[in-house]
């Protein structure tokens, strides 16, 4: 399996960020599984080997909720969202991510879904609804 992935971010609350180097999908997958918006409140993926912000994946939340943001060009970046009516229009308060839409709020599976996808092929997974800003 090839990967983009070439540093894994791990934002912890007490500020100790762990960095890790080209890691195997079971590292990033394992960390994903830990996502909780209060111990570890987001998980940023990048192509080269040291925090950019020109390209990289940036995932958070706990719980039910998460979001799911990709970052390109250091320009634009686009958000992973749900239309459904499920879904609905109140907004929704993401573990340390604030207040969102509930359209933006995206369940465990799609966001492991595209972070795998992210980590495999680089970029935004094409089957899945993406908003441009």
């Amino acid at each position: 399996m090839a990967t983009d992935v070439k540093l894994l971010r791990i934002k912890r609350m007490d500020s100790h960020d762990k960095l890790i180097t080209y890691p195997s999908w079971q590292e990033v997958g394992a960390y994903l599984r830990r996502l909780d918006g209060k111990k570890i409140t987001y998980i940023g993926l990048y192509n080269i080997e040291t925090i950019s912000e020109t390209e990289y994946f940036l995932v958070g939340g706990g719980g039910a909720h998460y979001m799911c943001t990709y970052f390109a060009n250091g320009e634009k970046y686009h958000l992973l969202y749900d239309d459904t009516e499920v879904a609905g229009n109140e907004d929704v308060s993401v573990r340390n991510a604030g207040e969102l839409p509930r359209k933006y709020c995206v369940s465990f599976e799609d966001l492991y879904q595209n972070v795998k996808y992210f980590y495999e092929y680089g970029g935004m997974h094409p089957k899945y609804k993406w908003e441009s800003r």
